[in-house]
């Protein structure tokens, strides 16, 4: 039997030792140091959440990509969770605030966490650790002040993989291959990062440069939303979005100061808008042929106070001019207008009947939101109803004088149900006493509960348009 030499069995070996050390470029070694860099800065985010259709109520345990931002036990996380794309009034889905949030950690020690706020803006939301001592688990990351990213610079993405698997970290590369000017400060990716919402982004460096984050005024389709809500991966919601990533700029302010949903006041203005197109800029004749067309002005509203009608085109906003001509800069001038506080003076340069006004507007409170409406129970009418908001107004078309409460749960096989009420149902008499607001429900309910009426006759207004007697016969055994 042959055998080599003992000299070329020792040469083989050390060129085989050689080629394995070249295997491994020093990309590799690069991307393995960024990994173990952020891993204990990412954390996965435990919270539970309540859905509800018509007589569907659904309590969902959801997770989410966070990251640790501050020494106190700061963590940040896609405000996509909070305040989703507005399905709200699409086919009469509800969707809660998330509650009961968990800090969980990469060796699965789970931390109580407490809801901070969110900024819209930049669409990232925040939660803290319930106990002072449990921030000492965590790590912060540090964001690069200097670095900005160009087209083909390649980043490193550190987030989450699914539940079933320990530890579920892992990282993965992109390159940027747009950056965004419109109507947010982006860029864009090689890769969909839409399953990575709340990741760091580093350089090959190590520069932690951003995070990945969703466009806060999106538009989808009710399907597209629909299939966000049942988890479904394969929904195509992945390409539509894309991938994004957000500069560490555009909320840097937010570490030190962030924000509080109860201390959040943001001015209104009380109009509904379009961006002024070339036709309608054309036929009014517009300077500049670029401004905001009023469509609605709401009653007794900041803008009605100070004389803004209908028809009116905004041309400047204190003395500069807002070039606006299609959706994109529109969602520039909201956010700009959403930044500034209740009471704030803004003066615009208004156009109507080819002629120019200025006026000074006071900014008032923003209207209360579907999600922060009070609700109510009515068990033995198998219905759970909630305050009328400004979106309910709008969304229905309904005038501004329109009162009542809104249905927004039909409980399966309940009373409203076999009456065919409907979600969405605005509830104008109960019991043949007018409903203007919650209360007005409550103590018109409050006297039912008392006699047990066999029968209760309610006014209803469906689809913004149609009027309705339905008659609903309680079961009063049922709780509230």
């Amino acid at each position: 039997m042959n055998t080599l030499p003992m000299r070329w069995m020792v040469l083989v070996l050390c060129v085989c030792g050689a080629w394995a050390g070249f295997g491994r470029d020093k990309t590799a070694a690069r991307l393995e140091k960024v990994y173990h860099a952020l891993r204990e800065s990412v954390v996965e985010l435990k919270y539970v959440q309540e859905f509800s259709y018509g007589s569907q109520t659904h309590k969902m345990e959801g997770s989410a990509c966070g990251l640790v931002v501050g020494k106190d036990g700061l963590v940040m996380f896609s405000g996509s969770i909070v305040s989703p794309p507005d399905f709200g009034r699409r086919g009469g889905w509800e969707r809660e605030k998330p509650k009961d949030y968990k800090i969980v950690l990469s060796d699965d020690t789970e931390l109580f966490a407490d809801y901070v706020g969110m900024d819209e803006d930049s669409n990232m939301a925040f939660v803290r650790v319930r106990y002072a001592t449990d921030a000492r688990q965590l790590i912060p990351v540090a964001f690069s002040k200097k670095k900005s990213l160009t087209l083909g610079d390649e980043v490193v993405v550190v987030g989450l993989l699914p539940k079933r698997y320990t530890p579920n970290r892992k990282f993965q590369t992109a390159r940027i291959n747009a950056e965004i000017a419109k109507p947010t400060h982006l860029y864009g990716t090689t890769v969909s990062l839409i399953e990575d919402l709340g990741a760091p982004v580093a350089t090959l460096e190590g520069d932690v440069v951003g995070v990945v984050g969703m466009e806060s005024d999106l538009d989808l389709d009710e399907s597209s939303l629909m299939s966000a809500l049942s988890g479904s991966r394969s929904s195509g919601l992945s390409s539509m979005l894309g991938g994004f990533v957000i500069p560490a700029h555009a909320y840097a302010p937010l570490l030190l100061a962030p924000p509080r949903d109860e201390e959040t006041r943001q001015g209104w203005l009380g109009v509904t808008l379009q961006a002024l197109d070339k036709d309608t800029a054309d036929y009014l004749e517009v300077p500049g042929r670029a401004g905001i067309y009023i469509t609605r002005v709401m009653k007794d509203s900041p803008a009605a106070r100070a004389g803004i009608a209908a028809e009116d085109v905004l041309i400047q906003l204190d003395g500069q001019p807002l070039e606006v001509k299609k959706p994109e800069d529109l969602v520039v001038f909201q956010r700009a207008m959403r930044r500034k506080s209740p009471g704030e003076k803004v003066t615009f340069t208004v156009y109507r009947d080819k002629a120019t006004l200025q006026t000074t507007v006071v900014l008032g409170d923003a209207p209360k939101k579907a999600q922060d409406a009070e609700k109510f129970k009515s068990g033995p009418l198998g219905l759970t109803v909630r305050e009328l908001v400004l979106t309910d107004v709008l969304d229905m078309n309904l005038s501004d004088e329109q009162k009542g409460v809104v249905v927004q749960i039909v409980e399966s096989g309940g009373a409203a149900e076999l009456a065919e009420m409907e979600p969405m149902d605005v509830v104008q008499q109960l019991d043949g006493k007018p409903v203007e607001s919650i209360a007005h429900y409550k103590e018109v309910y409050n006297a039912l509960a008392k006699d047990k009426k066999e029968e209760v006759l309610l006014l209803v207004l469906r689809d913004g348009n149609e009027t309705k007697f339905i008659r609903i016969k309680p079961d009063w055994s049922e709780k509230d």
